[in-house]
């Protein structure tokens, strides 16, 4: 009898996608629940940046779990488990303010985001389908992230309220388990033991390439507003500015399956990441309007869609998908280590130039990782992807 993700496909890549926005759920949003933290709370600066921290060490904890600990468990039991996690730790955090206990709650609640994340993503990866499915990710979650911070999170007008949300949302994600009722494996996972032969280094070499860029975000984007207020342009700019850099950060995520199909994955990476570079680096020159509007386009469109190509070669090196559920970690761990050297270094220097030829550094960096996973010459493994489908149904 086929199961339910067989008879629904496309409802089913539905609650793929779902799962993935919903395990970045609060990190997306974290600029804004930082600030009503603050508000409602009244955090410091330090708290707001250890809730943060938090949240990013619980991601990592889980998709570590995930690769090492749980792989072998049955999806539902792996998805359920990430799920009740989240909203057990955001509904934790509801009634109890103080900063330490909340700080544990939001790790608890972390764990169960990357859990949830790394299992999405593993399912797209592995996909026959993944040179559509993985751009549509990238998209959903960038608009997501957008409609939270700029919308959501703003109209709740409290903490309170925007946490109840995440509950509510974690809980109504249970749902998605009807399509796992049958009790398989998560996919790449086997019954019999015998797993596909993975080339790890190229695989680890791809995840620090991933780490990289999510380092140069974290410079970039956390202090990208703080940047161009400091050069002195009106903050009514700076915003219409950063809108509108969605634009085409869009457009670009939405061409990738064509370049994919193509085989251009490594090529169209490569030049990606150069754009995000080239977008750091003229962040760290003096701006006017058009040329911060530039920088901005440059940086989130290359960031953006050049994750769709790292995350587009693991599948090549890992058929079973055990690394794949590695990158919540290294998405969140680049991102904090960048926000703290940017931190470090803008306070260090009192000015902003530093902080962005360092994550210039890290975008060069991610591009050398990803020429040489490349050139190690892992041979395309599709086939065998196209093989675990037992697994993945």
């Amino acid at each position: 009898m086929n199961t339910l993700r067989e008879r629904f496909p496309v409802l089913f890549a539905a609650a793929l996608l779902w799962l993935a926005c919903q395990g970045l759920a609060f990190f997306g949003g974290m600029p804004a629940f930082v600030v009503q933290m603050a508000n409602d709370w009244h955090y410091t600066a330090s708290q707001q940046g250890l809730m943060a921290m938090a949240e990013v060490v619980g991601n990592a904890l889980g998709s570590l779990l995930l690769a090492h600990v749980i792989h072998g468990r049955t999806a539902r039991f792996t998805i359920g488990c990430g799920l009740l996690m989240q909203l057990v730790g955001n509904a934790a955090m509801c009634g109890d303010p103080t900063f330490w206990p909340a700080c544990g709650e939001r790790v608890v609640a972390g764990v169960g985001g990357g859990i949830v994340f790394g299992t999405a993503i593993r399912y797209l990866s592995l996909d026959p389908r993944a040179d559509t499915l993985l751009p549509l990710m990238v998209f959903c979650q960038y608009i997501g992230m957008t409609v939270l911070t700029s919308v959501v999170v703003p109209a709740l007008g409290s903490i309170g309220a925007s946490l109840e949300m995440c509950t509510t949302m974690a809980g109504l994600s249970l749902l998605v388990l009807f399509f796992f009722a049958d009790g398989g494996k998560v996919a790449g996972e086997v019954s019999d033991g015998e797993l596909p032969a993975v080339h790890a280094g190229g695989a680890w070499l791809v995840l620090a390439s991933i780490f990289l860029v999510s380092a140069t975000a974290g410079v970039a984007w956390t202090f990208l507003e703080s940047v161009g207020l400091a050069s002195g342009i009106a903050a009514a700019q700076v915003h219409k500015a950063i809108g509108a850099s969605a634009v085409p950060t869009i457009v670009v995520c939405l061409c990738m399956p064509m370049l994919l199909r193509r085989g251009w994955t490594v090529s169209s990476g490569v030049v990606l990441l150069g754009v995000c570079a080239a977008g750091a680096l003229l962040l760290a020159t003096p701006l006017t309007p058009w040329t911060f509007f530039a920088a901005a386009t440059a940086f989130t469109g290359g960031w953006m869609a050049s994750g769709v190509s790292q995350y587009a070669m693991l599948p090549d090196f890992d058929p079973v998908g055990r690394h794949i559920a590695l990158i919540p970690a290294c998405v969140g761990i680049g991102s904090a280590v960048g926000s703290l050297v940017g931190g470090t270094l803008i306070d260090a220097s009192a000015g902003f130039s530093l902080a962005y030829e360092i994550a210039t550094v890290f975008a060069l960096l991610a591009i050398a990782t990803l020429v040489i996973a490349s050139r190690l010459g892992a041979k395309p493994r599709r086939g065998d992807a196209v093989s675990l489908q037992s697994s993945m149904r």
